[in-house]
Formats: C-alpha cells, structure tokens, sequence
C-alpha cells in the first residue's frame, strides 16, 4: 500500500509539471492513406507491396513540446505463405476446375436440348413427308374411284349393272372424297406445324417472320437406310454408347465438380496457419516525406519482422464444417445418380432396337404385300386384255394395290422415326445430320 501511494504521488507531480490537470479530456485524430499493389501467386502466397502515410495529432503534443501533427510513413514489402488452409497449386486450382465443369455441364445440356429440338423437328419432318404421301395416293383412289363410278354408271344405262352396284360405286366415291379432304387437312396442319422449326431461319434483321411455306423434300428422298446403328449390346458397344450420350456426360462432369467442391470444402476447414515476413522503411517526423525518398538514403530507419501466424476456433468452426458435410452428400448424391442414367440408357437402347426391328419387320411384310398386289393387277389386266375380265375389275385391284401402297408408306414413315430414335438413344443423332 505504501508503495502505491509513492507512486501515485509520483505520477501526480510529474503530470502537475507537465500541466496535465486532473479533468483534462485525451483527444486525438489520425488520418492514413494506404495504396499498394498485391499479387497472389498459384501456390497461395501473396505478395503485397504498400505506402502507407498518416498524420496525427493529439492534445499531448502540445505539452511535450512535440510537432503537431505528427506524420508517418512506411513503404514495405510484404510476403505471407499459406502453410495449411489455401496452401498448394493444387488447392487454389480448384475454383477455376470447378467453374470449368460448370461450363462443361452445361454445354452438354444445350447439347441434350439441341439433340431433343432436332429429333421433334425430324419427327415433325416426318409427319409432313407421310401427310404429303397419304395425300397423293388419295388423290389416286379418288380418281379410280371416280372412273369406276364413271363406269358402272354407263353399264348401268345399259342395264349391265345393277343399282345395288351403282350405290356402292357412288358411296365408294363419297367415302373416297371425304378421306382426301382429310388427308390434305392433315398435310395443311403438319406443314404448318413443321414451320416453328423452319421459321426462325427465315427471320431478317428486326423484321417479322416471312410467311412462306417451305414444303419438304418427297417420301422417297428421305435418306434414312443407312441412319440406324448397328447393335449395340456388347459392353464395349454399350460403353460407346454411355460416352456418347450427354446425360452420362452430365453426370460424370457433376462428379468430377463435386469431388472438386469437397476438396476445396475440406481445405477451408483446415485451421489458418501462415508464415509472414516483413521488410520496409518507416519514419516519424514533422513533414510530409514522398515515397521516392523511402528508396534512398533519407529514411535510415529499417523495419522488417519474421513471424507465424496460426489461427484456430476453440470451439470449432461449424459453418465450415457443415459445407463440408453437404459438399460430401452432395457427391454421393452424385455417384448415385451415375448408375441410374447408366441403367436408363441401356433400358433405352435395348428398347430403341427393339422397335426398330418390329418396324423393320412389319415394313418388310407390307412391301411383300404391296409386291403381291401388283402381281395380281398385273394378272388382271392380262385376263382383261384376254377378255376375261372387265375393266371394272382392273380399277378395282388398282384400289386395292394404292390402299397396299398407303399403308406401306405408314410402314416406312414408321421405320423412318425409329431408325431417328435409334440414332437419338445411341448418342449419334446430331452427328449424323453433320450438326457437330
């Protein structure tokens, strides 16, 4: 106790002297100005080159005879090294890995949204080429049919027919007439339809579309014979497949992303452990002094330090740590997803062939169909010439040989779309159009 008073004595004499008073209020003001540049390199070091210049002043300066304001100034270099947390190439990498797969993933989704777009364009394609097919072997009925009604009616006249046959023909024609109406509304409306597709090429500068009908090419120029895949129910097959296809593309890129995002995760929960060292030039004095006089010999004073800096939580970091838990669901969640696309795709083409030879199939027995047909008109047109049959007969075969003819073309625009639908499945669709 005794000594607390002495040297509470001490500091009261020595402020009296100074004359601080006991209810004297501290002020003080301080104005810094900064500038630097600072340079991160790839393995996680920055490097920070700075001028630093302040003025302060105070209400003690006064009384100790000292300048006011006070200015100081320092011009350094500045290195700090990750040791733990954002130390390696490896691990200040990952941003720009991952940002990488982003892009990649989706490029491959406009590539699977493109793929979709063309299919339903071809399948649209298509319809109309079916349409425009059914239209013109419907036209031909009509006319058979309006000869044979031509025809019987005359034999009629001359009462070689009965009316029973008569009201058969004119139905016939009726019935004839009215599938021609729809058939030419059914091409009206599927050419309509493929111009959402065809349109958007024909759009000029800051112009409305132009309404012009763009007809597609005939049935039989559709080149789509050699369109089909071979097989594919090899496992090497099947692995070309999977590398083909951008869903599997997708998911091996979001695996790759989000192994990539537990790295990173699992670094930013490391604690903070940096080594730091430090070199400049600092002064105090009265005046303002301008960086360039730091470099010479008008600042003798050197300052420099070494040191480590480590930096933990006592009680852990639990945001940290919780990104690091969702980043591993989520990559679990991510290789779990790879096998079920793996297994959607090989159900897909398994399917995809199946269709196509049940298409191939049935169009190899329409054509044999339609092959047969014509055998026998041209069997009837023989016995007519002979005398054997009559031309009613012939115009009668004739409409059995077109409706053979239509159902063929069903048949084919049939095998047309699943062969599309093959080469949609097996990855090969876009390519095989020249669209990549």
């Amino acid at each position: 106790a005794f000594m607390e008073e002495g040297a509470d004595a001490w500091f009261a004499a020595d402020a009296k002297q100074r004359g601080v008073n006991p209810g004297d209020v501290y002020d003080s003001l301080e104005t810094r100005f900064k500038s630097g540049v600072m340079v991160k390199a790839a393995n996680g070091a920055d490097v920070e080159l700075s001028y630093t210049a302040s003025q302060v002043s105070n209400s003690l300066q006064s009384l100790a005879n000292a300048p006011s304001p006070e200015n100081k100034g320092y011009l350094g270099l500045k290195l700090t090294m990750p040791l733990m947390r954002g130390a390696g190439v490896a691990v200040n990498q990952l941003g720009i890995d991952i940002a990488q797969a982003d892009r990649k993933v989706t490029g491959e989704s406009v590539r699977q949204q493109l793929a979709q777009r063309v299919m339903d364009g071809v399948y649209q394609y298509l319809l109309v080429q079916r349409a425009e097919e059914r239209t013109r072997l419907r036209t031909r009925l009509h006319t058979v049919a309006a000869e044979l009604e031509k025809e019987i009616t005359s034999q009629h006249a001359a009462g070689l027919r009965s009316a029973t046959e008569l009201t058969e023909a004119r139905a016939s024609l009726a019935l004839r007439r009215v599938q021609l109406a729809q058939a030419q509304q059914e091409l009206e409306e599927q050419t309509n339809a493929l111009q959402i597709f065809i349109s958007a090429r024909e759009r000029l500068d800051n112009a409305p579309l132009r309404h012009t009908l763009v007809m597609p090419e005939p049935l039989e120029t559709l080149d789509w014979q050699d369109a089909a895949p071979a097989p594919s129910t090899s496992p090497e097959a099947l692995q070309q497949v999977m590398s083909r296809r951008p869903e599997t593309r997708i998911t091996a890129l979001r695996v790759d992303r989000e192994a990539r995002r537990v790295e990173a995760a699992f670094d930013q929960s490391r604690p903070e452990f940096n080594f730091t060292i430090r070199y400049g030039k600092e002064d105090l004095s009265s005046g303002y002094r301008a960086p360039s006089q730091y470099l010479g010999s008008s600042v003798p004073y050197n300052s420099w330090s070494v040191g480590l800096t480590y930096k933990v939580g006592l009680y852990g970091d639990e945001k940290r740590d919780s990104d690091y838990q969702t980043a591993l669901i989520r990559r679990r969640q991510a290789e779990l997803a790879v096998g079920a696309i793996q297994q959607r795709v090989v159900n897909e083409v398994h399917s995809s062939q199946a269709v196509l030879e049940r298409s191939r199939q049935q169009l190899g027995r329409q054509r044999e169909i339609v092959q047969a047909q014509r055998e026998l008109l041209g069997i009837e047109k023989n016995l007519t010439r002979e005398g054997r049959k009559s031309a009613i007969d012939v115009m009668r075969k004739q409409q059995e040989v077109l409706t053979a003819e239509e159902a063929l073309a069903d048949a084919e625009a049939q095998t047309a779309r699943s062969v599309y639908l093959a080469a949609q499945v097996d990855g090969r669709l876009l390519s095989l159009l020249g669209l990549e």
